[in-house]
């Protein structure tokens, strides 16, 4: 499946989504419960937090996916770094390859193809991923970045279930 991606489309979204979720927030109980997380979340003290606000607080809130990238050497992973996020309480399954269940990401993978599967995540889950690479892996973060931004080419492919380079 291939897919034109526009930067501006992914802004339209995200202003309608957030204008719908203003405009129902108030009928629907479940919101209620995310805008009182949300303040607990906010008046946290961040060189305070302890292992009981991670569980009853910051486990309930949403968690955007994040998308680990490993260097060139393909015997250091991010996989470490990955279960250590876990341990500490993040969400598996937002760490997680959902094709394939890896948390480590190679580095020579198609920029462009990435680009396309970021903007597919923060379309269909609302929330953009977060990049973090290792060496090589740091560079395709910066350039997955600079498709976003459109400095290439102003279109990607998306289409997540495709295999990355």
């Amino acid at each position: 499946m291939r897919r034109r991606w526009n930067p501006n489309r992914i802004r339209r979204h995200a202003a309608c989504g957030a204008l719908l979720l203003a405009l129902l927030a108030p009928l629907t109980p479940a919101f209620a419960d995310d805008a009182a997380i949300a303040r607990e979340v906010l008046a946290l003290d961040c060189q305070r937090v302890a292992a009981t606000d991670v569980v009853r607080l910051l486990a309930k809130a949403p968690a955007p996916r994040i998308i680990l990238f490993q260097g060139s050497l393909a015997v250091t992973t991010m996989e470490p770094f990955g279960e250590f996020l876990a341990a500490m309480g993040y969400p598996r399954e937002r760490l997680r390859d959902p094709r394939d269940g890896r948390m480590s990401q190679r580095s020579f993978g198609d920029s462009r193809r990435w680009a396309g599967t970021v903007a597919w995540y923060y379309e269909s889950e609302g929330m953009m991923p977060m990049l973090i690479g290792h060496s090589q892996g740091g560079m395709l973060a910066i350039r997955i970045l600079y498709e976003l931004d459109g400095a290439f080419d102003a279109a990607a492919d998306v289409d997540p279930r495709s295999a990355h380079g």
